[in-house]
């Protein structure tokens, strides 16, 4: 079972589907992604979409760090509210 920890200790846990987080992408890709039909993709070509153009984002509940793995990297990079 996955999980992500924040380094505050709060434990995501990502494998509910769906879960609590965000799937991202880039606002130019959103017809191809969120509209069959619109742009002229096969299932094979907006399924690699899905998987390699989309981000996840968690928001920890406790201590406001948002955890976002941009696109298909491997690790999250971690930001911190500007009002802690």
């Amino acid at each position: 079972m996955p999980k992500l920890v924040c380094p505050c200790g709060y434990v995501h846990d990502p494998s509910p589907i769906p879960d609590a987080g965000y799937v991202t992408f880039l606002d130019e890709l959103s017809d191809a992604i969120l509209c069959p039909g619109v742009e002229e993709l096969d299932s094979d070509e907006r399924m690699g979409l899905l998987i390699f153009k989309t981000g996840l984002l968690y928001e920890c509940p406790d201590c406001g760090r948002i955890m976002w793995r941009k696109d298909y990297d491997a690790k999250f990079r971690i930001y911190m509210p500007d009002d802690q």
